[in-house]
């Protein structure tokens, strides 16, 4: 099991899955995981990511934005959840998840969900400053 209670999921490719999660704070996260390691959660690094796509930085999206829905297609569609952007979808490739899932356990630290009591790993986030 990767998580209680899943959302969305699971797209799997080799050892690594990822899907949307339902948090303690109902709250849903996308998470990737490859066994038998601690899921990640990659969210706020795949938001940023759509964000660059649109020529905006995280501060400017709103808060609320989540991960809504999960396809694969010859990349993974991530359908984000807002009403800011019209075009809703990012899409990211497998190696640029594999990079952000290295960057994560590099750079992330692991903590538990207070509901659930599931340990996973998440990156410190620093935001970006607009230039």
């Amino acid at each position: 099991m990767v998580w209680p209670s899943v959302e969305a999921g699971p797209i799997i490719k080799g050892n690594v899955a990822i899907i949307i999660a339902l948090m303690g704070n109902h709250q849903t996260r996308l998470f990737a995981v490859e066994a038998p390691s601690l899921p990640l959660d990659i969210t706020d690094e795949v938001l940023t990511l759509g964000a660059k796509e649109r020529g905006k930085i995280l501060s400017q999206i709103p808060k609320s934005a989540t991960i809504a829905t999960l396809k694969e297609t010859s990349g993974i569609n991530f359908g984000v959840a807002f009403v800011d952007w019209t075009d809703r979808d990012a899409k990211l490739s497998w190696n640029q998840i594999t990079d952000i899932m290295r960057e994560v356990k590099e750079k992330g630290i692991e903590r538990k969900d207070l509901r659930w009591g599931t340990s996973y790993i998440e990156k410190e986030f620093k935001p970006e400053v607009q230039k």
